[in-house]
C-alpha cells in the first residue's frame, strides 16, 4: 500500500471515529460536518473526498456495527438444533441491537439514505439471520410469516411508511414490535 493510500485510510478512519463520537455523545442531528472536521482534525475537503453528507459517515459505522453483530449471533446460534429457534434467536438479536442503538436506529429510520446504502450498512448482521433463513423444513414457518403471507392487515411487518425516495420500510415501532414478538 503506497504512502498515499495509507494517509487517505488514516483520514477515513479519523473521521469515523470522530463522527461516532460525537454521534454517540451529543445524538447525529445535533453535530455538523464542522464538528467532525474538526475533531478529526482533517479539513471540509478530505471529508467530502470520502463522503457525501454527513448522514453517510453513519454507513461503515452500521457496517462495522453489523460485523459484530453476525459474530454474536454466530455464537449465540451455533449449539442451536433447531433451524428454526435458531433463525428466530437470530432475528429478535439483530432486532434488538437496531432498536436498541441511537445510531442504528437513526441509520435505518430516519437517515434518508438510499435503499442500497442502507443494505451495504447493515449487510454483515442480515448474512447472520439469512443462514438460518431457509434452514426450517418444508412446510415450517414461524408464526409471524404465516401472519403476513396471510394477509393479518394489524401484523407490525404490515406497517410501513414511506422513505424521502419514495420506496417503503418498516417502521421503528413495526421493527420493535416484531423483536418483542419473537
Amino acid at each position: 500500500m503506497s504512502r498515499r493510500q495509507r494517509n487517505r485510510e488514516a483520514t477515513f478512519k479519523s473521521i469515523v471515529v470522530a463522527a461516532e463520537t460525537l454521534m454517540r455523545e451529543r445524538g447525529v442531528e445535533a453535530i455538523t460536518i464542522q464538528d467532525i472536521t474538526e475533531n478529526a482534525d482533517v479539513g471540509h475537503g478530505s471529508f467530502y473526498v470520502h463522503f457525501d453528507s454527513k448522514n453517510y459517515v453513519l454507513v461503515p459505522i452500521a457496517r462495522r456495527h453489523a460485523s459484530e453483530l453476525n459474530d454474536r449471533i454466530t455464537l449465540l446460534t451455533q449449539n442451536i438444533p433447531d433451524p428454526a429457534q435458531a433463525f428466530a434467536v437470530s432475528v429478535r438479536h439483530m432486532m434488538r441491537a437496531i432498536a436498541n442503538d441511537p445510531l442504528w436506529s437513526f441509520f435505518i429510520f430516519r437517515s434518508g439514505l438510499p435503499n442500497e446504502k442502507l443494505r451495504e450498512g447493515v449487510a454483515e448482521g442480515e448474512r447472520a439471520v439469512r443462514r438460518h433463513r431457509h434452514a426450517p423444513p418444508a412446510g415450517r414457518r414461524l408464526a409471524c410469516e404465516r401472519d403476513v403471507e396471510e394477509g393479518g392487515h394489524d401484523h407490525p411487518a404490515k406497517r410501513r411508511s414511506q422513505r424521502k425516495d419514495g420506496a417503503p420500510q418498516l417502521t421503528q415501532l413495526a421493527v420493535m414490535d416484531l423483536a418483542a414478538d419473537l
